[in-house]
C-alpha cells in the first residue's frame, strides 16, 4: 500500500531506516518493541471475545503484554486519543434508484464460528438469524458445509444458504436485491461497529442490527434500523416488523445519516487520518519530531 493522508505517508515500501513511524496493521511485530520513534499496532478486531481478535493468538498476547498503552490503537481504547474505529467503507457510493427487491432479508456471513460447543453467544445469535426462514444466506461454502444448528444435528449446509460472493460478485449489488439486510456483528461489545451496517445502508436495505449502547448513542445517531432486542431476539417477529416499515423513508433517512461526520470518520481515509493523529500524539509524548513517513507492516 502507499497512501498519503494529512501530510503523513503510509507505505509498505518505506525502509525501516527511513521511517519516522511504524504501524503494524492486523498482526503485531517484534519490531514494535525496538522501533526508535512512534509505533503502534492497529487492530479492528473484537476486544472482549477470547476466541477472536487480539486475545486469540499466543504471539499476539505476548507482544500485547509488552506494549505501552499508547501503542495499541483500537475502537475501545480508554484514551480517546488512541481510539480508532473499525474501517467500514472505502467509497461514498450508494445504490439508489427504485428497482424490484425481494420481500426477504439477505445476510453475508463468512463462517458459522466453529463447533457448536465452542461458539460465542453473539455468533449463535447471528447464526440463528442467518439460517432463519425469510433469510437468504451468502458466504464461503467451505465454511458452512459442516454447520450444525443443534448438538444432535447432522453437519450440512443451512437451507438458507444461497452461494458465495467472490471477487467477481459485488456484495452491495447482492444486498440491493432485498428489502432487508441482517447486519449482526460477530460480537456485542463497547465501541465495536464494523462494515456490516454500512453495507446494508449503502445497498438501500432496512438494516436489522443489534446496537451496543456505546454504538447506538454515537456513530448510529440519526440512523434507522430494527433491533432484534426489541422483539425478544426472535427472527420472525424482527423481520415482520422490518418488512412493515416504509422502505423509502428508511433509505432516505439512512442515506442522510451516511453523510454525517461520525460515519465519514469510519471511512478508509477517516481511519488512516485518525491513525496519523494518534502517531503524532505519541510522537509529542516521546519528544520526537512530527512523523511524515510511516512504515506499514
Amino acid at each position: 500500500m502507499d497512501l498519503e493522508v494529512d501530510g503523513l505517508r503510509f507505505s509498505t515500501q518505506i525502509d525501516h531506516s527511513e521511517a519516522d513511524a511504524l504501524l503494524c496493521e492486523w498482526a503485531p511485530s517484534d519490531e514494535l518493541l525496538s522501533f526508535h520513534g512512534p509505533s503502534a499496532w492497529y487492530t479492528c478486531e473484537p476486544r472482549t471475545n477470547p476466541r477472536m481478535g487480539v486475545l486469540r493468538q499466543k504471539d499476539q498476547r505476548r507482544i500485547l503484554a509488552m506494549l505501552r498503552p499508547n501503542q495499541l490503537l483500537h475502537h475501545a481504547h480508554p484514551d480517546p486519543r488512541y481510539r480508532v474505529p473499525h474501517m467500514t467503507h472505502a467509497g461514498g457510493a450508494v445504490i439508489e434508484g427504485d428497482h424490484p427487491r425481494a420481500a426477504r432479508a439477505c445476510t453475508v456471513v463468512s463462517n458459522y464460528g466453529g463447533p457448536i460447543w465452542n461458539r460465542w453467544p453473539d455468533i449463535d445469535l447471528r447464526n440463528h438469524f442467518a439460517t432463519a426462514p425469510g433469510v437468504d444466506l451468502f458466504g464461503r461454502r467451505s465454511k458452512w458445509t459442516h454447520f450444525r444448528r443443534r448438538w444432535w444435528s447432522l453437519p450440512r449446509l443451512p437451507r438458507s444458504y444461497q452461494g458465495e460472493i467472490g471477487e467477481d460478485v459485488d456484495k452491495l449489488e447482492v444486498l440491493s436485491g432485498y428489502r432487508m439486510a441482517i447486519c449482526l456483528e460477530n460480537t456485542f461489545e463497547p465501541g465495536y461497529f464494523s462494515e456490516k451496517f454500512v453495507d446494508g445502508v449503502r445497498a438501500g436495505c432496512v438494516p436489522v442490527y443489534r446496537a451496543h449502547p456505546t454504538v447506538r448513542d454515537t456513530v448510529l445517531e440519526g440512523a434507522v434500523w430494527v433491533d432484534p432486542a426489541d422483539h425478544d431476539l426472535d427472527p420472525g417477529r424482527t423481520l415482520e416488523h422490518a418488512l412493515s416499515l416504509d422502505p423509502v423513508e428508511v433509505v432516505s433517512q439512512n442515506f442522510a445519516w451516511f453523510r454525517r461526520d461520525a460515519v465519514r470518520a469510519t471511512s478508509e481515509r477517516g481511519v488512516w487520518a485518525r491513525i496519523g493523529d494518534a502517531l503524532r500524539t505519541q510522537g509529542e509524548e516521546l519528544g520526537v519530531s512530527t512523523p511524515h513517513r510511516s512504515r506499514v507492516t
